[in-house]
């Protein structure tokens, strides 16, 4: 009868570990998705800024405009992949000087998840504007 014991309470123990290491590898494979998720986010966001930045622009006065306007900027994800993601952008001009092009340094934060499985991932990218 002790022997009986002692292997039924061995096996709930080993059934109670392996049930804890599951629901922790699960909770890990979720996270990492997430994680993943806002990385394409903040790069989509990083593409939409440098769009917003220097598409159709004829001046350089014009993509300062665009910059300034860009800080004031954020973006609610509707798509399948990246539902439930946001990404807030902003810009800074670095004007050279005695030279006749302009740099920009765009930054995109993109966060993902809720409660407690969230991420967020920040894309820097320069653009300059000739």
């Amino acid at each position: 009868m002790p022997l009986a014991m002692f292997i039924l309470v061995a096996l709930a123990s080993l059934a109670i570990a392996a049930n804890r290491m599951s629901s922790s590898s699960f909770s890990s494979s979720v996270q990492t998705a997430i994680s993943v998720q806002s990385l394409y986010a903040a790069d989509s966001g990083a593409q939409y800024a440098a769009h917003k930045l220097l598409f159709d622009v004829s001046s350089s006065a014009q993509a300062d405009a665009n910059c300034t306007a860009l800080n004031s900027d954020s973006l609610s994800y509707s798509a399948a992949g990246l539902k439930g993601c946001s990404a807030s952008l902003n810009c800074t001009s670095i004007n050279n000087t005695g030279e006749n092009r302009h740099l920009y340094d765009l930054i995109a934060t993109a966060t993902c998840g809720s409660d407690s499985l969230i991420a967020t991932r920040t894309i820097a990218v320069k653009a300059t504007y000739e």
